[in-house]
């Protein structure tokens, strides 16, 4: 997927927690929307306990938030 350009102030207020690091380095890594941009009907319950770790899970497989959940 193509990584997703963010404006300098996005980039500052994403470095501000986990979360947002950790969505900056899935973008520069497998790239693509935040996870909640759309969510065609995909879940994090019962798959996993945050967003920071599907980040994870989504950079250790090289997978879009997307491909992951709808394999779950």
């Amino acid at each position: 997927m193509a990584k997703v350009k963010l404006r300098p102030e996005q980039i500052e207020s994403y470095q501000m927690d986990e979360e947002g690091r950790l969505y900056l380095e899935y973008n520069e890594k497998v790239g693509g929307e935040p996870f909640g941009y759309s969510f065609d009907g995909l879940s994090l319950v019962g798959k996993f306990d945050s967003i920071a770790d599907l980040y994870r899970e989504c950079i250790k497989q090289n997978k879009t938030w997307e491909e992951l959940l709808s394999e779950q």
